[in-house]
């Protein structure tokens, strides 16, 4: 039996007190024990003695909690075994490093040192925080998906029973971003290529006014502007991040197939992928080889030094005179790049679908929000294609007539009829049964006939259809025509 009390003692002047903690008492095995619940709330203490007679009961029974022992181990340790398994899957070294910052980042915020102090609130008031920094939707989201990810590990590893941040629902980024990036328009494609290709020369003929530069360098400048004008070539017709065209490999080139092969360890995806080459491009790449002469099959194709840093690219963007961000905030970078290879799919009118596997998405949501600059596309040309004009309006208005004209026919045909609409239904009543027999064209004149195909006999049968219609040109048109005109 488990019984809760409050143990007494003496003072230190005699007198007998009762403790404010409660204790609880229950038998186990023959034996009476007596634990202390370290609490004064006498609610929150049955809870907890009914916990402890649980964990003594099966600890009894031989039967052990797999959660237990990690709940007094601290976080920091669970934190860097989560991290060092991330290392140990040979993930991106940029993706590790990140998880590793937030993940800091978190455990000095929110000051916790055990996994039973994990709780949603404590992530969404970490979230509070980093917005009172005014960091962006997008940047919290990022922290968010690094604590995420620590509590499906967590589960998975069978060091809690469940995910504690289950629920935790990121921020819309859509309504915060802050870094929108731009596609390049066609004008602007031709002069980025023309700098790259040209700046390095000019660049060093102005820097040296007085000498002139020697023809051997200026051989040297001039590979060194057309290396650079066919990364941004390939980077605009395929749609390659710049880490995977750093680490592009000359067997990873097809050229007399047009194909380039992505492999996994440059991928994004972590998986070997297949992007389609055009034939201007093949022909630029070996052109490019031929005079550069490496051919070795695990060499890349563009060594270190021969890559564009990031402020080369700026100043190539800057003698192409394309400003590096807009009127409207948008940005210019190298990934831009990659936004004008989506942007020019789409203003070509390729499928979605296809857009999204030629740029190795995820998703078409992924290609088609995020990777889409609306202003290369025709949307006045789209608006003008809907068919609104007086085709539209005449074949409205036709059926409209048409309704009209039902409803009038409706209405007459139940009506009496004059002597002109009766002279119309004989005239057309003739045209139509000059090859009936007599006696059927005596039952039409009474306005009975026998059961066709196989109905029954006596039906009234009417020419409903042709008498409205006649009827009606004869209503549109204000007059009858004459009984004796024709």
């Amino acid at each position: 039996m488990t019984t809760l009390f409050r143990p007494t003692y003496r003072s230190k002047n005699g007198q007998q007190r009762e403790s404010s903690r409660w204790w609880v008492r229950y038998s186990l095995g023959g034996k009476t024990l007596r634990v202390g619940t370290g609490l004064t709330d006498k609610r929150a203490a049955e809870l907890r003695a009914g916990e402890i007679v649980r964990r003594a009961e099966m600890q009894a029974a031989g039967i052990s909690d797999p959660f237990e022992q990690h709940v007094t181990v601290p976080l920091r340790e669970h934190v860097d075994d989560f991290l060092a398994e991330l290392g140990s899957r040979d993930l991106n070294e940029k993706y590790v490093a990140d998880r590793v910052t937030c993940l800091r980042e978190f455990e000095e915020a929110s000051a916790i040192s055990r996994l039973s102090d994990l709780t949603p609130e404590v992530v969404t008031r970490w979230m509070g925080q980093l917005r009172g920094r005014k960091l962006s939707a997008r940047s919290v989201n990022r922290r968010l998906a690094a604590v995420r990810q620590l509590g499906r590990w967590l589960r998975r590893a069978r060091r809690l029973a469940f995910d504690p941040f289950d629920g935790v629902k990121p921020l819309n980024d859509k309504t915060d971003r802050r870094h929108v990036r731009r596609a390049l328009t066609p004008a602007e494609i031709t002069r980025l290529l023309d700098a790259a290709r040209e700046r390095p020369l000019e660049a060093a003929r102005a820097a040296r006014a007085r000498a002139e530069v020697s023809e051997l360098e200026v051989k040297r400048l001039e590979r060194i502007g057309q290396t650079r004008a066919l990364i941004y070539a390939l980077a605009l017709g395929t749609g390659l991040r710049r880490g995977e065209l750093q680490r592009l490999r000359h067997a990873d080139l097809d050229l007399e197939g047009g194909v380039l092969t992505v492999p996994a360890v440059s991928a994004k995806a972590r998986c070997e992928q297949r992007v389609p080459l055009r034939k201007d491009l093949c022909e630029r790449i070996r052109t490019f080889m031929a005079r550069s002469g490496l051919r070795e099959s695990g060499s890349p194709v563009f060594p270190t030094g021969s890559f564009p840093a990031i402020r080369t690219f700026w100043k190539d963007l800057e003698c192409a005179d394309i400003p590096r961000r807009d009127e409207d905030g948008r940005v210019v970078d190298f990934h831009a790049l990659r936004t004008t290879f989506v942007s020019g799919l789409a203003a070509a009118g390729v499928h979605p679908r296809v857009a999204q596997a030629l740029a190795r998405h995820s998703s078409v949501d992924l290609t088609m929000s995020a990777y889409m600059d609306l202003s290369l596309l025709d949307l006045r040309g789209a608006v003008e294609e809907l068919p609104l004009g007086d085709a539209q309006r005449a074949s409205e208005r036709h059926m409209a007539e048409e309704q009209s004209a039902d409803a009038l026919c409706r209405g007459l045909c139940r009506s009496t009829p004059t002597s002109a609409h009766f002279t119309a239904l004989t005239r057309t009543r003739e045209a139509g049964q000059q090859s009936a027999d007599g006696d059927h064209r005596n039952d039409a004149s009474r306005g009975h006939t026998k059961g066709l195909d196989g109905g029954a006999p006596d039906r009234v049968r009417t020419d409903d259809i042709q008498l409205g219609k006649l009827m009606l040109y004869q209503l549109s048109y204000g007059r009858a025509p004459e009984a004796s005109g024709r």
